[in-house]
């Protein structure tokens, strides 16, 4: 790709100088639970739990400042939410967790309830609405999300558990634990999680809890072990998984399930040293590149890789043995103003490949996009239309593609970051609305193909 014609354009009737104190904005926020469809009994409170990020706020220890949470919800038919200030329930990670309910009295002969939370960012303003965590959403007053309400169970049911712990190796469990919302989630065997047991050594460890008359027939439960006489309670990292309860009979047995959805076979049997490699050629500019996957964490700085050769960056990050064989993982790079650039494509999956001690994965593009090849400039022109910025070039034969960046910067580089949009073989494009941010824009356009 060649860089074109760079062209400014000063939007709104007159442009300000002005001195303004940088701040974070809400970067995320979602994982509410219960989850949108759920079923809860009508003689009790439905606990609702939002989680919110805000980068150097939520990920300090306790409560971040300058963040509110509102759970807002009605009866399916009703014209008005009624509303609840949610409270600061704990850190999760770098979340901050909110936490609010819809009482009971709200409940009572109501077949279904619609719900939506609001976190308000009050330094700047914005509203940020997220999914739950079958993610559904963005959940907000155009798109609630609803929870089914039933009565309680009319009887006292045995509900049976069971757990397949095969697909361990190179490790002696000692003891499984159910837990859930009818224990407190607790991992303790004293503070009420079901104790299950392994009577016939068959890696089938199986155990009863009795909900007694009157329960919620929705219910959510994991599984824990403990595993070589360590105390460390080692929890699914799988969803919640769902029980509604059957109180047409007093005992009730659930499918055998792997633990964390992992059946055997579906772990390394030995230690593997997987060589990861990506070429950075169609980057412009940036100062590092990174590894991030489920196997080292999300924060995007996670495994600096190191230049192999021309542009490709790579190196090796060791399975263990027992590792799940089936892992997501993308790229990113820091650029010259220290932000964080992620891959756009959705997560790339690994296949761990245990017959062999080492395996290298073929060098894949940054993206997913090849370096396009240099064609000839064509002239931009920039021009307000009403709200809006049309741009206009000549088009080129050889082109199949132009990339349009946009900064508030008069020579900055184009990159990930400030792509507005790639689009085919034409020789317009409308920045809608920009006419009327009252903002110096500066515009650049690559043709490739």
């Amino acid at each position: 790709m060649k860089k074109l014609l760079l062209a400014s354009f000063i939007t709104g009737a007159l442009a300000f100088s002005s001195v303004q104190t940088a701040h974070s904005a809400v970067g995320w926020c979602g994982n509410n639970w219960p989850n949108s469809g759920s079923t809860h009994a009508s003689n009790a409170d439905i606990n609702i739990y939002f989680q919110v990020w805000k980068q150097s706020v939520t990920d300090s220890p306790g409560q971040g400042p300058s963040i509110a949470g509102t759970l807002y919800y009605r009866e399916v038919g009703e014209p008005t939410y009624e509303t609840v200030a949610m409270s600061y329930w704990g850190d999760v990670g770098n979340n901050d967790e909110y936490t609010g309910a819809i009482p009971t009295a709200a409940l009572s002969g109501v077949g279904q309830i619609e719900f939506y939370v609001k976190i308000l960012d009050t330094t700047d303003g914005v509203e940020c609405y997220g999914n739950d965590q079958n993610n559904f959403g963005p959940i907000d007053a155009n798109n609630p999300g609803t929870f089914n309400i039933t009565a309680a169970t009319s009887q006292a049911v045995n509900v049976n558990f069971s757990v397949d712990m095969n697909a361990f190796c190179g490790a002696t469990i000692d003891s499984v634990v159910a837990t859930g919302t009818f224990t407190g989630w607790t991992s303790s065997a004293s503070g009420g999680a079901v104790v299950l047991t392994d009577s016939n050594s068959d890696g089938i460890w199986e155990g009863t809890n009795t909900f007694a008359l009157g329960s919620s027939p929705s219910q959510a439960y994991k599984f824990i072990h403990f595993a070589d006489g360590s105390s460390t309670a080692n929890w699914e990292s799988v969803s919640d998984r769902q029980l509604v309860i059957d109180d047409t009979s007093p005992t009730q047995n659930l499918a055998t399930v792997w633990f964390n959805d992992n059946p055997a076979g579906n772990v390394t049997s030995q230690a593997v040293d997987v060589f990861f490699q990506v070429d950075m050629s169609q980057v412009d500019t940036f100062t590092t590149v990174y590894l991030n996957g489920d196997f080292l964490g999300w924060s995007g700085t996670d495994m600096q890789l190191n230049l192999i050769s021309g542009s490709v960056y790579g190196g090796i990050y060791s399975f263990p043995i027992c590792e799940s064989k089936n892992q997501g993982y993308k790229f990113s790079y820091v650029d010259t103003s220290g932000a964080t650039v992620w891959e756009t494509i959705a997560n790339r999956s690994l296949d761990i490949d245990d017959s062999t001690p080492s395996q290298n994965l073929t060098s894949v593009y940054f993206d997913d996009i090849p370096p396009a090849a240099n064609l000839s400039d064509v002239s931009l022109l920039v021009s307000p239309s009403g709200n809006d910025v049309v741009l206009n070039w000549n088009l080129d034969p050889l082109a199949t593609e132009y990339k349009v960046y946009r900064s508030n910067s008069p020579n900055f580089t184009p990159n990930a970051s400030n792509l507005l949009t790639t689009l085919g073989a034409v020789a317009t494009w409308t920045d809608s609305g920009a006419a009327t941010s009252n903002q110096l824009y500066f515009y650049i356009v690559k043709s490739g193909n």
